[in-house]
């Protein structure tokens, strides 16, 4: 499945992981989650399900970017 096949849930889902904590467990205040995991958990779900289809979109292509230039994608279950 690529990432033009996921559904919207399927945005949701993995964001909600990502905004648990970095993959690589870096800080970067550039990141469009940042100021997301600081919130409770239920204030993610809510705030993610807010957010349209190209946003989520765009939040995850930014991590699969970040993720691909900071360590090697093969080296980790949560990317992709």
């Amino acid at each position: 499945m690529s990432n033009d096949d996921l559904s919207k849930k399927g945005y949701t889902a993995k964001l909600i992981c990502l905004a648990g904590e970095c993959p690589i467990g870096r800080k970067n205040a550039e990141c469009p989650l940042s100021a997301a995991r600081e919130m409770p958990f239920g204030e993610k779900v809510q705030w993610m399900e807010g957010l349209s289809d190209q946003e989520k979109k765009e939040i995850y292509r930014y991590h699969i970017n970040c993720f691909s230039k900071k360590k090697g994608c093969s080296s980790c279950k949560n990317c992709g």
